[in-house]
């Protein structure tokens, strides 16, 4: 979903919110291998609950058309 239906990343979205962005954008210069990268933001998350990510994430703006576009698959259907 992220920069197709909506357009922001969620994990940006939820740094911001959350107050760890420097530390995410830290993570994603290393020079590691991606399941690690993961791992190491994974940990930012820890003791946010999932209602919380929930209300960040449905605040994300819908990238334009977005809705015209799932109507017209649903119509396909």
């Amino acid at each position: 979903m992220d920069g197709t239906l909506i357009k922001d990343r969620t994990i940006f979205v939820i740094s911001e919110k959350k107050g760890f962005k420097n530390q995410l954008l830290n993570v994603l210069k290393k020079n590691i291998d991606p399941y690690q990268k993961s791992i190491e933001i994974a940990r930012f998350l820890k003791g946010i609950n999932s209602q919380e990510c929930l209300d960040i994430f449905r605040n994300i703006e819908l990238q334009d058309n977005v809705l015209e576009i799932i109507n017209k698959l649903k119509e396909k259907d």
